[in-house]
């Protein structure tokens, strides 16, 4: 048995995240786009080209990611940012940090109930399945960080049957392969100043686990983990991608709402119809979870800009991350995502947003504490 095996084994039984979760978290953290931006930006046949080449730029990211959760500053939590960064300006990167995990994690789980809305029950308001949504991550979050982390394997088990619904849309006598050329154009069509940023955010979300490093159990083998989760991002993109333009075709996504939940109700089975009304639901629990995440990675995020890292943990400041995050997502989707301009310029936001986060988060702190370390050997020699 390798001595990574060994690592990952005993941070399983010692309360820890094993390290081969790693894909996992990397899949179901980065899926939660596609359906509501990409099929909206990606409406030619050769942008499946841009997939690949993101998702690979997306794996060195994912490198410098795991060399930072290798770090012994990473898996000392808030101490190790503090040696890191120092007290004050950990505490104060805190704050903008908090506020930008709010507003990513409300544009995400507002999309999802708009798709909910626009499919499911289109005569009721688009947050009448908050409270359910909010309850149910209350609850996950209230089990704590490591209960709530194990449950990303309920989540891949919930969600990740859905893409492969889409794999007969692959073959005749649906396919129709002729609306995937050309697939070299001679000139490219497309805002590219849109498709790579988004294609970006659309693999955003590990950036996350950087703020997690004490709860894997320390082991050698994180990237290939990180990597693999990567990899079946990129071939669930791709199945997408080619479904829905082998399906409807350039012209005719322009001119549809959420081609790929569109696409659903294509798919026939002899025992069940209208599969949107079982798959839109189900797809809820990969929401569930992320919400939970979310909560708990805010609640640490209060803690540090409140001075109150080193103190005993308190359930008060879940239940105030709790009602804060449902507070934001409800007043944004309240009053100020009430038309599809408005839908359109949020989307915008995250794209940016979640963009940057996943460019600079890993960076920054594997530099960091690749110079902290230069100067350690300094200081020795």
């Amino acid at each position: 048995m390798s001595r990574g095996m060994r690592a990952e084994e005993r941070g399983a039984a010692g309360g820890l995240w094993p390290a081969s979760l790693g894909w996992l978290f990397v899949n179901r953290l980065q899926v939660v786009l596609y359906i509501l931006v990409l099929p909206h930006v990606l409406l030619y046949p050769y942008m499946i080209w841009a997939i690949v080449i993101v998702g690979f730029l997306s794996h060195f990211n994912l490198r410098l990611l795991a060399g930072w959760l290798r770090t012994e500053e990473a898996r000392l939590g808030y101490e190790g940012f503090v040696r890191l960064l120092g007290e004050r300006a950990t505490r104060a990167l805190a704050v903008p940090g908090a506020a930008a995990l709010l507003l990513d994690s409300a544009i995400v789980t507002l999309d999802y109930l708009e798709v909910a809305h626009h499919v499911l029950f289109p005569s009721v308001s688009r947050l009448t399945l908050l409270p359910l949504l909010w309850l149910a991550s209350f609850y996950l979050a209230g089990q704590g960080m490591l209960l709530a982390g194990r449950f990303v394997v309920m989540a891949f088990i919930g969600s990740v049957w859905i893409a492969a619904l889409f794999i007969q849309f692959l073959f005749p006598p649906a396919a129709e392969y002729r609306l995937l050329l050309p697939v070299f154009p001679k000139e490219p069509c497309g805002d590219l100043a849109l498709i790579l940023p988004a294609l970006w955010a659309a693999l955003s979300g590990p950036q996350y686990l950087a703020f997690a490093g004490r709860r894997f159990a320390p082991a050698g083998r994180m990237f290939r983990w990180l990597a693999l989760g990567n990899a079946l991002t990129v071939l669930e993109y791709i199945v997408f991608f080619l479904a829905v333009t082998l399906s409807f075709g350039t012209e005719y996504m322009r001119k549809i709402d959420y081609p790929v939940v569109q696409l659903i109700r294509y798919i026939q089975l002899p025992f069940f119809e209208r599969l949107e009304t079982v798959v839109i639901p189900a797809h809820m629990i990969l929401y569930v979870f992320l919400d939970a995440f979310f909560i708990l990675f805010l609640r640490d995020a209060l803690r540090v800009a409140a001075g109150a890292a080193r103190k005993p943990e308190r359930p008060g400041w879940l239940t105030a991350a709790a009602f804060l995050w449902v507070a934001v997502v409800y007043v944004i989707g309240r009053f100020f995502w009430t038309n599809e301009t408005q839908h359109r310029l949020w989307i915008h936001v995250h794209v940016w947003l979640a963009g940057a986060l996943y460019a600079l988060v890993p960076s920054f702190l594997a530099l960091a504490a690749a110079r902290r370390r230069r100067r350690s050997d300094r200081t020795l020699t």
